[in-house]
């Protein structure tokens, strides 16, 4: 972490940037995935499962749930394809099962049903550590892939980065050094280059910005750049995902 002082020990404006390496956000993320449940056979169509998610938020020490709000989990399933999300609801409020967004223009899946937020994000409140931040930032995405299977999957196709990723050789063989990421090497950058991939927050004045970087092979190989920005109001959340290389590969399901 960077942090500034003036010379009357007060805290200046500078922001302040904490880095974490992929290895850690993916210990984050993974622990989010082991405390989320989604029950077997589930009927098709839209349903509502039977696993309360503020079991998951309660796991975690630095995220508490907002007391006007509630945390309800729903499944689709199509055959052997699936979506869900969690959402986070007003307490009695009567919401109705998700339906699929189909407004043009509009990354969003799902309408926004009155009493009901589309950022789960906006239901947390954080304990302001940086760690409070990136780990939202991955609920948000979880959540929002919540029991996803087949060509439901986005999100759970994405392995979290750093510039390690990028550069690590492995020794093996008799001296042979081989790449442990042979995609990098294929990349067309559509966006500059970034100059570190190491996930961040920075806390500023007014917002704190995450940011960290991902590798997919689903549709094309690919690196993507997320940044979420949290100000301090009500729909203050932010949330970018786009794609700033490109490989030669990719699978489809």
């Amino acid at each position: 972490m960077m942090s500034c002082q003036n010379s009357d020990n007060k805290r200046c404006n500078r922001p302040i940037v904490t880095y974490f390496t992929a290895a850690q956000v993916t210990r984050l993320r993974n622990r989010i995935r082991r405390k989320i449940k989604v029950p077997s056979n589930p009927p098709d169509g839209w349903s509502r499962a039977p696993y309360n998610p503020e079991a998951l938020i309660n796991s975690l020490s630095d995220i508490s749930l907002k007391p006007e709000y509630t945390l309800k989990a729903y499944l689709y399933r199509a055959g052997l394809n699936g979506n869900g999300l969690i959402r986070a609801e007003k307490k009695g409020m009567k919401a109705e099962l998700p339906e699929w967004n189909t407004y043009p223009g509009t990354s969003y899946p799902y309408k926004q049903q009155p009493g009901t937020e589309r950022h789960i994000v906006e239901a947390l409140m954080l304990d302001g550590t940086a760690k409070s931040y990136i780990t939202a930032s991955l609920l948000e995405r979880e959540c929002l892939e919540y029991g996803a299977l087949w060509h439901g999957l986005n999100w759970s196709t994405h392995e979290i980065i750093d510039s390690s990723c990028l550069n690590w050789e492995t020794e093996k063989n008799e001296g042979e050094w081989v790449s442990e990421a042979p995609w990098a090497a294929e990349l067309t950058w559509d966006k500059q280059k970034p100059c570190s991939f190491t996930p961040s927050v920075t806390k500023g004045i007014n917002k704190i910005t995450v940011k960290f970087y991902s590798f997919s092979e689903m549709g094309e190989q690919a690196i993507y750049r997320h940044i979420d920005e949290y100000t301090y109001k009500k729909g203050g959340f932010k949330t970018t995902t786009e794609v700033i290389a490109r490989g030669a590969g990719g699978f489809l399901f």
